[in-house]
């Protein structure tokens, strides 16, 4: 008989850890779903591809949405559930951000492989939050998230139309772009630079239309304990001509000289940043 209630108790204690190690292995299982984002399918900088994305986010689908219907069935393990979910909506930072980056952006973005990425990152954030909610449908968290979620993601429309946008978004920007006005008129200084800019591996191959100087004087920059002249220079834009006819912008750029004694040597370019620009805007 002893033998017989020391077997049960063994029994009951067994089921009970197994029961423990069930729920907290449900428990982790959600904690990353919620945390699942698109950002570690970047490769580096660049977004993955299309194909790449679109599987993602249909294997999130399923997945999340099996478990909700099978593990988060049993009540023992709803209760901690809701907590960890409605934290997540509250306090994390990854979802809630990305959902107010596209609402106050209004997802223009220029580049059409980041606004297919970002579509795709607002499906599944939106399949995230109202999978979930319909598991806990008396949770007014839940539901704000899966509403606002859900708003985003439809404004967005589909993938075409993120691609779609980018182009009316590029084209908006590209027909804005202007060349920061001259603030000082030099010939000669312009045609050097000119020389030194074809030098550079954006003026290579490339013909200088236009330099715009941006400084009247020198930029003189000095050894800070003896204050001996070390270089000088000045600020200017410029725009050349692709071999294709188009035109680019180059900006935040200066050409330098080095003091060399007794005079200054030959300059050159220090290069800032390239943006397209319509050709008919160069002279506005």
């Amino acid at each position: 008989m002893k033998k017989i209630i020391i077997l049960l108790i063994t029994i009951l204690l067994t089921v009970d850890l197994n029961s423990q190690v069930d729920e907290k292995a449900i428990y982790d299982k959600l904690d990353v779903f919620l945390r699942k984002n698109l950002n570690e399918f970047k490769n580096g900088s660049k977004p993955p591809t299309t194909s790449g994305l679109e599987k993602s986010v249909v294997d999130f689908e399923n997945e999340f949405s099996t478990f909700c219907e099978k593990d988060l069935s049993e009540s023992s393990v709803k209760s901690k559930a809701l907590y960890k979910a409605e934290d997540e909506w509250k306090y994390g930072k990854a979802d809630p951000g990305h959902i107010s980056s596209m609402e106050n952006y209004g997802g223009k973005e220029e580049n059409s492989e980041w606004a297919v990425f970002n579509y795709y990152y607002m499906r599944l954030i939106y399949a995230k939050w109202s999978t979930i909610s319909k598991t806990f449908p008396n949770s007014k968290t839940l539901l704000d998230a899966a509403k606002r979620s859900e708003n985003v993601y439809k404004k967005m429309g589909s993938k075409e139309e993120a691609e779609k946008g980018a182009e009316i978004a590029k084209a908006d920007h590209l027909a804005k772009v202007k060349m920061d006005p001259a603030t000082a008129s030099d010939p000669e200084l312009e045609a050097q630079i000119k020389k030194a800019l074809g030098k550079t591996t954006f003026g290579e191959g490339r013909t200088v239309v236009k330099v715009n100087l941006h400084n009247k004087d020198w930029n003189i920059k000095r050894n800070a304990l003896t204050s001996v002249i070390l270089s000088r220079s000045k600020n200017f834009s410029a725009v050349v001509k692709e071999k294709d006819g188009s035109c680019t912008l180059i900006r935040y750029t200066s050409y330098k000289q080095d003091y060399i004694g007794s005079s200054y040597g030959n300059g050159y370019v220090y290069m800032g940043q390239a943006d397209k620009i319509p050709c008919e805007n160069v002279n506005k």
